[in-house]
This record gives C-alpha cells, sequence and structure tokens, in this order.
C-alpha cells in the first residue's frame, strides 16, 4: 500500500505542530506532491540529462532540519548507495543519469542533514584502491561516515567455474581482506570509515556429511578468520561487522566468537533471517560489539527483481512496512540509551524509497526519544 508521506502529516505525528491544509502537499523533502513530476525538482521539463551538469542537492524544508538537528550525535543513517535518478527532488535537484550520479551525487547526497552515512556497495563487487577511497572522503563532510562492504570473493564458499562450481580458494582469507579490503578503507577514508562489512550470501548448508559445509564448519572459519584480522575495535575508526544469511549461523557460539574478537553482529532485515532483527537481539543481546549496525534490506515475501519492478524509480513508499520499521528503530533506540554509536542502512527494496524510509524511521526515533525524556 503507497503511503502519505505528506509533510502536514509527518510533522503532526512527530512533533505536535499544527499546519495548513496547503502543507499536506509538501512531503518531509520539500518536495511539492501535488506538482507533476516534471517539475517537482523546479526544474522545468523532461529533457534528456546533461551528463555535465552538475549534481546539486534538492532543497530540505526547515522541518526536516529541525529533526536533523536534535539526531544523536552518534547516530548515522543513510541508504544503499545514492546513485538513483528517482531521487530527483528528494535528493538531487533536476534530471540526471544514474553513471553521473554514480560519478558526481555523493557529495549532494551527503549535503542532505539526515544522510549522514551511505553503503559502498561497489566495493562489494570488487575491491577498489586507497586513492578511490580518498576521493569518496574528500567528497563529503566531517563527521559522514561510510559503510564498506567487503569484496564478495571473501563471503562464498564456492565460485562458478565451467558451468559448474569450485572450491573458492579466497572464502575467508584474512590476508587478503587485510590487504585488498580493509588497509585500503582505513587509510583512503580516513575518519570518514565506519563498519568495514563481511557479509555472506545464503549459503546451501548441511548438518553432516564427510566434506560437507556445515554450520559448525562454517564457524571454526569465521573463527580463524577474525582471529587472524587487524584489530580494529574502536567504533570511531574502521571497525568489522559480520551479516550472516542463514539463520543456522546464530547459536549462542556465534554471539560469543563476535564478543570475543570485538566484532559487531550486521543486524539484517531480510527475509532470509526469519524472525527479524527480534530474533537476531535475542541471541546477540547487548554484545553489539563496537556499534550497532543494522540494515534494512527488503520486504518480507519478496525479492530484489520484484521490488525493482514495482518500487522503481524508488521515489516514494510503495509497501510501508511499519513493523519492521518499529524493530529496527528499536535497535537504534537501544544503542542512543547505552551511548553507543549506531548505523542505520536501507535499501529502496525495503519499503520502495530508502530517503523516505530514513526519514520515517528518524520520526519514529525521535517520536520515541521525546516520550521517554517526558516521562
Amino acid at each position: 500500500m503507497a503511503r502519505d508521506l505528506s509533510l502536514g502529516a509527518a510533522v503532526r505525528h512527530t512533533c505536535g505542530v499544527a499546519t495548513s491544509p496547503d502543507e499536506s502537499q509538501l512531503n518531509l523533502f520539500g518536495v511539492d506532491l501535488s506538482a507533476p513530476k516534471a517539475t517537482r525538482s523546479g526544474v522545468g521539463g523532461r529533457g534528456k540529462p546533461d551528463p555535465d551538469t552538475p549534481v546539486l542537492p534538492a532543497a530540505v524544508s526547515d522541518e526536516v532540519r529541525g529533526l536533523a538537528a536534535g539526531m544523536p550525535a552518534g547516530m548515522f543513517m543513510g541508504t544503499s548507495s545514492w546513485s538513483f535518478p528517482g531521487w530527483r527532488g528528494l535528493i538531487y535537484e533536476g534530471e540526471h543519469t544514474t553513471a553521473a550520479l554514480a560519478r558526481r551525487g555523493l557529495p549532494a547526497y551527503a549535503a542532505h542533514p539526515m544522510l549522514r552515512s551511505v553503503g559502498l556497495d561497489k566495493t562489494y563487487y570488487a575491491p577498489i584502491p586507497e586513492s578511490e577511497y580518498a576521493h569518496l572522503r574528500e567528497s563529503v563532510p566531517a563527521g559522514f561516515r561510510f559503510l564498506v562492504k567487503a569484496h564478495s570473493a571473501i563471503m562464498q564458499p564456492t565460485v562458478s567455474a565451467g558451468g559448474g562450481w569450485k572450491r573458492n580458494e579466497l572464502f575467508l582469507d584474512a590476508g587478503y581482506a587485510a590487504d585488498m579490503v580493509v588497509e585500503p578503507a582505513v587509510r583512503g577514508l580516513g575518519a570518514a570509515c565506519g563498519p568495514i562489512l563481511f557479509q555472506f550470501s545464503p549459503m546451501r548448508l548441511r548438518e553432516r556429511g564427510a566434506g560437507a559445509l556445515t554450520p559448525e564448519r562454517v564457524l571454526d572459519r569465521l573463527e580463524v578468520f577474525l582471529s587472524r584480522l587487524p584489530r580494529r575495535t574502536d567504533a570511531s575508526a574502521g571497525f568489522y561487522a559480520v551479516e550472516i544469511r542463514n539463520p543456522e549461523l546464530l547459536p549462542e557460539r556465534y554471539a560469543r566468537m563476535l564478543a570475543e574478537f570485538g566484532v559487531s553482529h550486521g543486524f539484517c532485515a531480510h527475509p532470509a533471517m526469519p524472525g527479524g532483527i527480534a530474533r537476531q537481539m535475542e541471541v546477540v543481546g547487548d554484545r553489539v560489539g563496537p556499534a550497532a549496525v543494522c540494515r534494512w534490506l527488503l520486504h518480507e515475501g519478496e525479492t530484489y527483481e520484484g521490488t525493482r519492478e514495482r518500487y522503481a524509480p524508488f521515489d516514494r513508499i510503495v509497501d510501508d512496512d511499519p513493523a519492521v520499521r518499529g524493530s529496527v528503530v528499536g535497535l537504534v533506540e537501544q544503542a542512543v540509551r547505552l551511548g553507543r554509536l549506531a548505523w542505520l542502512i536501507v535499501n529502496n527494496k525495503a519499503e520502495g524509497s530508502a530517503p523516505q524510509s530514513v526519514i520515517e524511521a528518524w520520526a519514529l526515533l525521535s517520536r520515541r526519544l521525546r516520550e521517554r525524556a517526558g516521562a
């Protein structure tokens, strides 16, 4: 069901401020939702995008700036990547191609007061050099933090070969991770380096069998891997997080292991993890590592391909998900109460528009923090 994100409604339920009927046509980003999409950004017409046009930030309403001003300093919300033309009028002014936004859109993205972090998805597909990380660091203001996804080659036990599959020699190779992921990211990003996320893909695990990939064997490999990585346990300086997609890998042993090595569990709102955030919190408890790290990725019962078709161009919430929003905000709220840093990274496939979901999550957290302060 599509969600009404009018500024009037949103500000009334977050701040208790009365608004005029005309304001209900604006959403929290200051975009006139009553205007045709072609003119919402303030740039008339839908001519062919000029690849050399500077990417400028969209106007942000005073209400959003006010909400952002109340955001705890240690809370970093953002989206998975930033190169979405459909965010015209939400994040970007004018019409731009995906390629243009990927190359030049980050400064405009980082200018939004509520977007203090972003996921570097490109690093999952191939390592990038220190110089490219340094360029990214120079594109964002002080206080902005990146979530760096480790190269997928480290996290997959098998690789395709000649129409079949073979053992992946880089699976949980700490030397490769240190040389190709950790050191370039830490050196290149400096103070802008947030969580370095080691994300497992869903794996076919078996409980027993000679040579079988069992949960115990994966955890054995993970333990060795974490023990050999350069130790980084400072939440303000490129620490580690592990995200799993197999519930079999979530026993008590897993939580103890992360605590031993000072590694954060990457909480994951994804259909592959039954029980969602609540189940993961049951196992991990307050052993969240250097900081709370959470990614809200995919709507329950959906696939990335299916949501891509239904949600494009990602300019509005299509499938409002208050239950998951409540759980991810609860995790962040707990971290705030404990004085810990917290990351919440949202994908377009969670509800339809990651920037809109970030705003709604912060609005809910803001209301909860005010209520607790007044209790």
